[in-house]
């Protein structure tokens, strides 16, 4: 019975060795086709996105392309001035091969606002065949009758 009891326990600690370098060798070498990097870079356009939107929300109108997304790091010193700005990330994201996300704000589709984030890809170039990218739409714009009985766009957005 002890000798059972001891083969067990040394299978059991093999395979949990097994494993074990098995996780340190994913860690280091990212576990070999690249896929866990285009998957973080979608969790990472979604969260910018969302981190985007807030600020629409918030200031009253989305960053400019000129502003960036280091206008959700750090308030705008060029105009249009936010109506209200408060920080949404930490620092500018950077994607998996180290070079900072893209932002660009499109011309608007009726009464939505849109913007693009890219990332540079692999070879780090934006522009290249393996950039990433994805169109996002955000919040209504909307329009005010004004006392003259014209109509007044209202840069104040919402989801």
């Amino acid at each position: 019975m002890r000798k059972a009891t001891f083969y067990a326990s040394a299978t059991l600690g093999g395979l949990g060795a097994l494993f074990f370098f098995f996780v340190l060798w994913t860690m280091f070498f990212g576990g070999g086709g690249g896929g866990s990097k285009i998957a973080r870079v979608d969790c990472d356009f979604a969260s910018i996105g969302r981190a985007i939107k807030m600020y629409g929300v918030n200031a009253g109108q989305p960053p400019t392309t000129a502003q960036g997304m280091i206008a959700l790091v750090r308030e705008p010193m060029t105009g249009p001035k936010p109506e209200r700005w408060s920080q949404m990330l930490e620092r500018t994201p950077l994607d998996p091969w180290n070079i900072p996300y893209h932002y660009q704000l499109l011309p608007p589709t009726g009464p939505r606002w849109r913007f693009e984030l890219r990332c540079a890809g692999p070879d780090g170039f934006f522009g290249s065949g393996d950039d990433l990218a994805e169109e996002f739409q955000a919040g209504l714009i909307f329009h005010q009758v004004a006392e003259d009985g014209g109509e007044q766009l209202n840069p104040r957005s919402t989801y």
